[in-house]
């Protein structure tokens, strides 16, 4: 589609504190030499015993056994492989990038929004143990966290703040709600690449600035005729053209009698599913006649205004015939030059013709 098109809303942020065990990701060289050779093994069909790790790492000598044990079960601790001693999907996710999960129970700071345009609702932590900068909040009675943030738990997302990943291991003991002027503006133009363009401050000082994906977001023309219906234009709505069409005595300006161009305010609009967004503007939507008879009535008004210059007959009929390539879909009728003259003449500017009835009215009197 050629219009654009941006909403936009101001999103409400959670924090709150509370111990919880939260991973983030490091390299940690031991346990991905453990990992590709779990790849290696997985790869050629041969299980994931500790005889083979010790053979692979350290060969048959005192204690390698006891080490092979010790490194495998610290992978199962950080899920990286399961009871079965296979791979996990976080272990597969840990040799593509060469990171895996460190978990820490401290205590946390949590930022979250529960925000449809967003596809995880925390959107920044910070460790909070030997944070005392704001004590206000201490007398507050700790509470289970709400039910869509404790869904989070067990899973693993990138914050906003800083585009780490981090794995929520257990967020499930009692919070403490901190209040903040913690601020977050979320904008998405809709189709693209959908992506929501997140931007604003936490804390009174860290800045967010990030392009979030959100694959469950609807298409462009879904949301479209949403809105094309709130204001009762959906069935002008041409599909296939891309363009609204509309009487000619419907247009409002010269942007719209020239240029077949509009702009359309939708007042704080609503898309099922995604809740209502700030009042925006849809510009640069191409209209289209509704009828042959307003195709011929937007030709007559645009071939008037775009005399200028002396109009021989050729000039004329280039003229003429630029603006028919315009609505060569349509059959249109344009007057003569005879009768553009004399529609010219009823318009007066200080009493006097215009110029445009001379630049017609002069090469005929001439016969050019």
């Amino acid at each position: 589609m050629t219009f654009d098109l941006t909403l936009k809303r101001q999103a409400e942020v959670h924090c709150y504190e509370l111990v919880a065990t939260i991973s983030r990701y490091e390299k940690i060289e031991h346990i991905m030499v453990v990992l590709q050779w779990a790849s290696e093994q997985t790869k050629s069909g041969r299980g994931l015993s500790p005889e083979s790790l010790a053979d692979h790492i350290l060969g048959r000598c005192q204690g390698s056994l006891s080490i092979a044990r010790r490194l495998l079960h610290i992978c199962y601790v950080l899920g990286l492989i399961d009871e079965e001693r296979r791979l996990t999907e976080e272990g597969n996710r840990a040799i593509e990038t060469g990171t895996v999960p460190k978990p820490q129970e401290r205590t946390w700071r949590l930022w979250a929004c529960d925000d449809p345009l967003l596809p995880f609702p925390i959107i920044a932590i910070s460790d909070s143990t030997n944070d005392h900068r704001d004590e206000t909040d201490t007398g507050k009675q700790a509470e289970a966290l709400p039910a869509w943030i404790r869904h989070a738990e067990g899973a693993h997302a990138t914050m906003l703040l800083d585009g780490d990943p981090v794995r929520f291991d257990s967020i499930s003991n009692p919070a403490r709600k901190r209040s903040g002027t913690d601020r977050l503006t979320l904008e998405w133009t809709p189709g693209g690449n959908n992506t929501v363009h997140a931007y604003g401050q936490l804390d009174g000082a860290e800045r967010i600035d990030a392009h979030v994906p959100n694959e469950a977001l609807p298409p462009r023309e879904k949301v479209w005729m949403e809105l094309l219906r709130s204001c009762r234009l959906h069935r002008a709505w041409d599909r296939k053209r891309e363009a609204l069409c509309i009487p000619f005595g419907d247009t409002k300006d010269e942007e719209e009698r020239l240029h077949m161009r509009r702009s359309i305010r939708f007042k704080r609009p609503a898309i099922a599913g995604l809740d209502e967004f700030n009042s925006t503007k849809a510009t640069n939507i191409t209209l289209r006649p509704q009828s042959a008879k307003d195709a011929s009535q937007w030709a007559q008004y645009q071939l008037k205004a775009e005399i200028q210059e002396i109009q021989t007959a050729r000039v004329f009929q280039n003229l003429s015939q630029s603006v028919r390539n315009r609505f060569k879909d349509w059959k249109i009728d344009l007057p003569d030059r005879e009768q553009i003259a004399a529609e010219l003449a009823q318009t007066r500017h200080n009493g006097r013709p215009t110029r445009s009835y001379w630049a017609v009215r002069a090469p005929l009197d001439w016969r050019l």
